[in-house]
């Protein structure tokens, strides 16, 4: 069987190798969207990606600009939406 849709394509330059520096909880809470396939974010600037394995067959994917990643280490706070307020901020 072939297979005409892969489930993942990455296309990436790394610049160099650093360390989180900062630990990132996130609630349960926190709203997710679910993406049709071929979903994708491009930056426009320099970014970071951090790889999470989750099981054994699975991979998550943490992606933000350099910017953010130096405010998070700079102490700045971390904070996501839940999906309750995302209900009541968009729909």
């Amino acid at each position: 069987m072939e297979n005409s849709s892969p489930k993942k394509v990455i296309s990436q330059e790394i610049l160099k190798f650093k360390k989180l520096g900062k630990e990132i909880k996130i609630s349960p809470k926190t709203y997710i969207s679910v993406n049709k396939e071929n979903y994708s974010i491009t930056y426009g600037t320099e970014s970071i990606s951090i790889n999470i394995g989750i099981g054994k067959n699975h991979v998550a994917h943490l992606t933000m600009s350099l910017g953010a990643w130096e405010a998070l280490n700079e102490g700045q706070e971390l904070k996501t939406t839940t999906l309750k307020e995302f209900k009541k901020e968009y729909l």
